[in-house]
């Protein structure tokens, strides 16, 4: 796919929407955390023409393969 491809955007949309969706299964796990200042509004992520922000809690434990 190439800059300026018209199948571009689309392509990102359907991206994101399976992004946000996957996302919206992981709030409803026991580990999830959202970030201290987007509990209340259960707020994990946003998403803009070209950005996207996420809003979690990291933890400390270091994970090893």
């Amino acid at each position: 796919m190439r800059q300026g491809d018209p199948m571009s955007p689309l392509i990102y949309v359907l991206a994101m929407d399976y992004l946000v969706r996957s996302l919206k299964v992981a709030y409803a796990e026991e580990g999830f955390k959202f970030h201290l200042g987007c509990t209340q509004m259960r707020l994990g992520s946003l998403s803009f023409a070209d950005d996207l922000l996420f809003f979690y809690r990291a933890n400390k434990r270091v994970y090893k393969a």
